[in-house]
């Protein structure tokens, strides 16, 4: 019984520390298109969506088709290179960010049971990282 109760946690943790992977992924989207000179028009994880309409942020269900992620941002008039490069980048190196601090907190618990943990958000985000900063070719 011990061991299906430790089965099902490790079920929930990574699928919470998934979840807290995507929010990280996104909230790097928002912060380098900000940087770059974009402005904000929406964030949304899974159907939630915050969105700024006449001003003001405003929080709604959407009901579009699945989505895990997603931080939508109008380009500034003046389009450079360097700036969509930098919104598109942020994602990937907030995820590259958490996967050093997950090592860095998996080994400074080591041995004890909240390490696992840290070590599968080592993993999830280090996976996060690499499939948005390596070029894919496609």
């Amino acid at each position: 019984m011990r061991e299906s109760i430790l089965l099902l946690a490790l079920y929930i943790g990574a699928a919470v520390i998934f979840l807290l992977g995507v929010v990280l992924h996104e909230a790097g989207h928002l912060a380098g298109g900000l940087l770059s000179g974009y402005r904000f028009v929406s964030f949304r994880i899974f159907s939630w969506v915050l969105f700024k309409e006449d001003q003001k942020l405003r929080f709604r269900r959407s009901r579009q088709g699945f989505v895990v992620g997603q931080c939508l941002m109008a380009p500034p008039e003046e389009g450079e290179a360097f700036r969509f490069m930098l919104y598109n980048l942020g994602g990937g190196l907030f995820n590259a960010i958490a996967t050093v601090l997950c090592l860095l907190l998996g080994a400074c618990f080591f041995g004890s049971e909240y390490s696992v943990f840290a070590f599968i958000g080592f993993a999830i985000n280090g996976v996060l990282a690499m499939g948005n900063l390596i070029p894919s070719g496609v």
